[in-house]
């Protein structure tokens, strides 16, 4: 589980708090684990001086919060499409409404995301650079095109196109006439690239000048202008660089190189944000909750209470985490956690209180699709992040069991495909080795890296893991591949193989194999499917109920609060990160868990506090909750992954136990209109109106005696309404502040499922800048149905805000 502190604009990382490395943007990192050097699980001379993550998992998170801007992504050497749509400009400086695409402005700190790639239109005119160049013709704007977006499709692997070195690598329609935007990279500190050759691109290609972006650049770098027969520019001011960025998409990021290949761009929610991680666990020794809480209390001097916080306690409110950071929202710092990956079964949270934000996972819409041909035309869909088998050609597959050198047998598991040297590489290679997807899979003893480092050793054509038996809520996540090679996940699927197999493989008595028959050849993955249906929230996101005690009694509290993305994210990894077989050495990660959509929120909140900095951790939750969507890309409800009866994953109509308010609209949060917002006194009224909260141990960890005014915890005012335990009639109370700057007129509406009737009151009400005001919500109970009522409860302003809250109750007779 991933936590995250959000203070003065900073997005500090708690809990699974292993040193991590954000694309250079650690600020601060510091150790709390006493106990763990005592016992010896790491060397402190060498742990405490490094801020690499030794674990993978913290850098991760923290690119997705705050990751630097424009960072390329690659893998193998294949350009992979980033991140999700659905982000939009955050800021002040909105972009103009006519143009094709969104412009971000990073220069507030409120890039969002990846933009999708493609030609964008802009209008331009060359200034504050440098460069001994001509004019473009006077009084004409030319279109501006990104290298990046105007490559041949076979051009991304073979060149860095952003030097714009190689004509031959662009599509001249695309560039013929228009203005070549290209990255000054450090190819051309070093001399591997020159302005003449971009010079000699842009005459080949018919562009009618070019750009030269600095978006890095080292203290005491040198730029000189260089003479060039076409009009031509560099801009070497680092934020004239960002609006170029912005213009042409966001991929025109500095080249990163590897394996001698280029990948695409990838940018964390707030890029300008710093990050601060503390250590306080340790993948094989653990760690201890004093340790985590240590590291919370780090985030501000005496940020927790005067007292330590409860180690038993039968409350989850009042759990060690929750409680310490009670504390935290106290001295105004906002926190964002995990929702937990026990889905899709009720009651799995593992974030239980109204001072944090509890974030549930998302699939975007990407998907990394392949597939597998079989001799006998039958396709077989599967997943894998790899390149293909040479097209219109078949190869022999071969199944590991079946060329195994004699005296291996017996030492290893040989159809996990992990050692090579267990194998004939005579029957293996330039065929397609078929393996088993076991168990040693899941619990990290094999990897799909491994499989690749065997293939090329053997020199296959490529790789089929097939799964043959599977549990509930097992996990699969395309692993990027540098050679041919798919998971089969479907065990009908797999037996379809299998059966193929067998029946075209021959064999003698014994059952040793004559002759290999079965053929096949495996597409190309590497292209991202996009698909309308998203959001729909993962199969592994945990769900409400949420629980007030470890009885799994049910509370008046809504949870989880929001859902972000949080399936397939790409961002940076540690190289020496262990938390992943798959990634060893890699310098990025695709991983899936709402660890993944805590960052998102973080980030998000992040640029919300700049934009808002006198806004309390409970105005930045309720911007964010109350703006939020409940419906998919296409217009239609939210749909959540979940088990059918036959134990295969389907879609069904999620409800707010899997998503909260809905998904998270980062422009929207920006100006909500409206916000439900809270205190200190307001949870510590909450806790003392749960019923079965020791009141004596409330005071003895916040040293405030309990206060009765709020009579039941469904009157926290939260921007959700829970009741658990609805009897007859209920009326619940929420107070409203007006964020925006001018007065508006809100009409309020409410809606139920049949079985509990909703009404609120007043219908309508106006409020001045800064005002606040309250509402009333009544339920009543119209028919016991044993299971949850869901509803909402919209605020319409008249000057366009739509302010919406889940409402949540369940019936009981008198």
């Amino acid at each position: 589980m991933a936590l995250f502190l959000i203070t003065k604009g900073n997005v500090k990382k708690i809990l699974i708090l292993r040193r991590a490395s954000a694309n250079r943007k650690i600020v601060g990192a510091q150790h709390f684990a006493e106990a763990a050097k005592a016992a010896g699980a790491f060397n402190p001379n060498i742990d405490y001086a490094s801020p690499m993550d030794g674990d993978g998992h913290g850098s991760h998170t923290a690119a997705i919060a705050a990751g630097n801007n424009g960072i390329p992504l690659r893998m193998h050497g294949y350009e992979l499409e980033m991140q999700v749509e659905w982000l939009h400009v955050l800021g002040p400086n909105s972009p103009p409404t006519t143009t094709k695409t969104t412009f971000l402005n990073p220069f507030d700190a409120t890039l969002l995301g990846a933009v999708k790639a493609g030609v964008f239109v802009a209008q331009a005119a060359g200034n504050g650079g440098m460069g001994l160049s001509p004019s473009t013709r006077p009084h004409k704007m030319y279109t501006l095109v990104s290298a990046n977006d105007v490559l041949l499709d076979s051009s991304v692997s073979k060149y860095n196109p952003s030097d714009c070195q190689r004509p031959e690598v662009f599509n001249k329609k695309l560039v013929e006439g228009k203005i070549l935007l290209c990255g000054y990279s450090f190819n051309f500190v070093v001399g591997t690239a020159s302005i003449k050759k971009v010079v000699a691109t842009v005459k080949h290609l018919g562009a009618a000048g070019f750009v030269l972006v600095v978006e890095n650049v080292s203290p005491g770098t040198k730029f000189d202008p260089v003479p060039s027969a076409v009009p031509g520019i560099l801009i070497t001011d680092v934020s004239k660089s960002m609006v170029n960025e912005t213009i042409a998409a966001g991929n025109n990021g500095i080249p990163l190189r590897m394996h001698g290949y280029e990948f695409g761009n990838a940018s964390g929610m707030a890029p300008r944000a710093r990050i601060a991680v503390y250590k306080a666990l340790y993948r094989l020794f653990g760690g201890f909750v004093a340790d985590v809480v240590a590291a919370i209390d780090q985030v501000e001097l005496k940020l927790t209470s005067p007292n330590s916080p409860p180690t038993t306690t039968k409350t989850t409110f009042l759990n060690p985490f929750d409680a310490t950071l009670l504390g935290a929202v106290k001295a105004g710092v906002f926190v964002a956690q995990a929702a937990g990956n026990g889905g899709p079964f009720p009651k799995t949270l593992v974030s239980y209180s109204p001072w944090i934000m509890t974030v549930a996972a998302a699939i975007d819409d990407r998907r990394y699709k392949n597939h597998l041909t079989l001799g006998n035309g039958k396709m077989l869909a599967g997943m894998g992040l790899s390149p293909s088998t040479r097209p219109h050609k078949m190869y022999t597959l071969v199944s590991a069991n079946d060329v195994l050198l004699d005296s291996s047998v017996s030492k290893y598991n040989p159809s996990d495909c992990q050692r090579p040297e267990v194998f004939n590489k005579k029957l293996v290679e330039g065929k397609i080795l078929l393996c088993g997807y076991s168990f040693n899979f899941v619990v990290g003893t094999a990897s799909i890296k491994k499989v690749v480092a065997t293939v090329k050793h053997l020199g296959a054509a490529g790789f089929v893991l097939v799964v043959e038996n599977v549990s509930p809520g097992t996990k699969f996540d395309p692993v990027p591949s540098a050679v041919p090679g798919i998971l089969i996940t479907d065990v009908s699927k797999s037996m379809d193989l299998i059966d193929y197999y067998n029946v075209s493989t021959s064999r003698d008595w014994t059952g040793r194999v004559k002759s290999f028959n079965a053929q096949g050849s495996i597409g190309d993955g590497l292209a991202p499917v996009l698909h309308k249906s998203s959001p729909q929230v993962a199969l592994f996101s945990a769900r409400g109920p949420n629980t007030k005690d470890f009885s799994f009694q049910d509370a008046d509290l809504l949870k989880p609060d929001i859902l972000a993305p949080g399936y397939l994210i790409w961002a940076a990894w540690c190289p020496n990160g262990t938390d992943e077989a798959n990634y060893v050495g890699e310098g990025f990660a695709l991983i899936s868990g709402t660890s993944m959509a805590a960052p998102h929120i973080a980030g998000i909140a992040a640029l919300v506090k700049q934009k808002h900095p006198r806004w309390s951790p409970a105005a930045i939750k309720s911007a964010l909750m109350t703006t939020s969507k409940v419906v998919d890309r296409a217009g239609r409800l939210l749909q959540a992954q979940h088990y059918s009866d036959t134990e295969a994953v389907t879609l069904v109509k999620a409800t707010p136990f899997d998503y909260g308010s809905g998904h998270v609209n980062p422009s929207a949060a920006l100006d909500p209109g409206l916000v439900f917002d809270a205190g200190y006194e307001d949870y510590v009224g909450f806790l003392c109106t749960t019923p079965g909260i020791d009141a004596h141990e409330i005071r003895n960890y916040t040293n405030t005696p309990c206060n009765y005014e709020m009579k039941h915890p469904s009157n926290f005012n939260a921007p959700s309404i829970a009741i658990s335990h609805l009897v007859g009639t209920q009326t619940v109370t929420r107070r409203v502040k007006n964020v925006a700057e001018v007065e508006e007129t809100y009409t309020i509406t409410a809606r139920m499922q049949p079985s509990i009737a909703i009404e609120v009151n007043p219908p309508a009400m106006t409020l001045r800048p800064g005002a606040s005001r309250s509402f009333s919500v009544t339920l009543t109970v119209r028919s016991v149905s044993g299971v949850y009522s869901f509803g909402e409860v919209k605020l319409k302003g008249s000057r366009g805000h739509k302010v919406r809250i889940p409402v949540v109750a369940l019936g009981h007779k008198r």
